[in-house]
């Protein structure tokens, strides 16, 4: 069995909350009942500075994804070797991902204020790995809101692995306005209704 496991933090090089001691633990578990897990995370500037196992990372992948109208660059870093009998993917995008850390209430949203061009980058870096990293994935495990938008876009592909999303924070809910649709391929329904959306994406 292999496992995707997609996480927006992971102790002990991005823990934020709860969220970051599932991502550890839990990959860690199944590792040792023989399952294979990556967990796919992203990269932010900051981890080299926290831990010195992210000192020397090396590219497995690099690609442009689309972000509405845009191109964005994504590579995907991995250390030299897994951590705990897990691998490590970090994504990396430096205009909206790769800022200080996971979320914008750390200090970055100066810099960084657009937190749902940040899931949408991740969620498609996710699937974009899942289906052509050649892994083969038994299932992919999205975790919070961060990542939820992967699933829609696994489930519109023939063949895709099943997914399971676990909430973990009903609190936190990424409640964004239609607008962001755009971003993640979406387009206007040819319907009068107002605020009506197709979910064609591309």
């Amino acid at each position: 069995m292999k496992i995707l496991f997609a996480t927006m933090e992971v102790a002990p090089f991005s823990k934020v909350g709860g969220l970051g001691d599932v991502a550890k633990a839990l990959p860690q578990a199944l590792a040792m009942q023989d399952v294979a897990v990556t967990i796919i995370t992203p990269w932010y500037r900051s981890l080299p500075d926290r831990s010195p196992l992210l000192r020397a990372m090396r590219t497995v992948r690099r690609t442009t994804l689309p972000l509405g109208e845009e191109k964005v660059e994504v590579s995907w870093l991995t250390p030299e070797q897994p951590i705990n009998g897990v691998e490590l993917i970090f994504v990396e995008e430096p205009r909206y991902l790769s800022r200080n850390g996971p979320y914008l209430s750390g200090g970055d949203s100066t810099d960084f204020p657009q937190e749902p061009a940040a899931s949408v980058i991740f969620s498609k870096a996710i699937v974009d790995w899942a289906l052509g990293s050649g892994r083969n994935y038994t299932a992919v495990h999205l975790n919070e809101h961060h990542t939820a938008l992967a699933a829609m876009l696994l489930r519109q592909t023939p063949h895709a692995p099943p997914v399971v999303l676990t909430v973990h924070n009903f609190g936190h809910q990424g409640v964004y306005d239609a607008a962001v649709l755009p971003l993640l391929g979406c387009r206007r329904a040819t319907s009068t209704r107002a605020g009506r959306w197709s979910s064609t994406a591309r």
